[in-house]
């Protein structure tokens, strides 16, 4: 059986060495229940659910059908709408766009690998007919979030979230339905939604997030254990 895992940063696994990521976890307590597999790490550092879809369609359209796949997602999507004002706004392909433009950093093999991105973005209609799903980055105004703390922001962005959410879930289950696989989508722990913090964490949680922002996750948080 083949497994598909999906993520950002997390399930990429920034920081950790490729044998103590998340998938490789996985595969290891998979391996020690005698369950065999091939588990492959799909995760890719600041992509959302929205992006995690548009990948997943790609490998189903090259005939990659799994027969199990994991969804790991939340903290992107949220940063995502918080910074933007709209859950629906997807800037990370423009950034590959702006990364590849840039002819003095990166490596051949980087570049290969963006290129394709950009490729695959650019004249596939699948994605294209799942892209008009979503909202382009270009049709949003952009809004600087409020450094005053206002629930009715946290509220109304955060239904918003959970619903674009929900629409993503369903997208998902219709195609594990259509190629025959399994789905399970975990909304990931972050730092907000723990009671007891080490010391270190408190300091990352007050340098990199505003009262706002951990507000609106935790919201986002509930409304999904709902």
């Amino acid at each position: 059986p083949t497994l598909y895992v999906f993520g950002g940063s997390t399930v990429w696994g920034s920081g950790a060495r490729d044998d103590y990521t998340i998938p490789s976890h996985l595969s290891k307590i998979l391996h020690e229940n005698d369950f065999d597999h091939m588990l492959f790490n799909y995760g890719e550092s600041a992509y959302s659910i929205t992006n995690n879809i548009m990948q997943l369609v790609v490998l189903l359209k090259n005939g990659q059908i799994p027969d199990h796949v994991i969804f790991y997602n939340g903290i992107n999507l949220v940063h995502s709408a918080y910074n933007n004002g709209d859950p629906r706004v997807h800037s990370i392909n423009n950034l590959f766009a702006s990364r590849i433009s840039d002819s003095n950093k990166g490596s051949s093999l980087d570049y290969i690998r963006i290129g394709l991105h950009k490729l695959i973005f650019s004249n596939s209609m699948i994605i294209k007919v799942l892209s008009s799903i979503f909202t382009s980055e270009t049709t949003i105004n952009h809004y600087k979030p409020p450094l005053q703390y206002n629930s009715d922001i946290v509220e109304k962005l955060g239904d918003e979230i959970i619903e674009y959410y929900k629409n993503c879930l369903m997208l998902v289950n219709n195609l594990a339905k259509g190629y025959g696989f399994d789905v399970i989508f975990l909304w990931q722990p972050v730092i907000f939604t723990e009671n007891k913090l080490f010391d270190e964490e408190n300091r990352v949680s007050e340098k990199l997030y505003n009262k706002q922002f951990s507000e609106l996750y935790k919201y986002c948080n509930r409304q999904v254990s709902n």
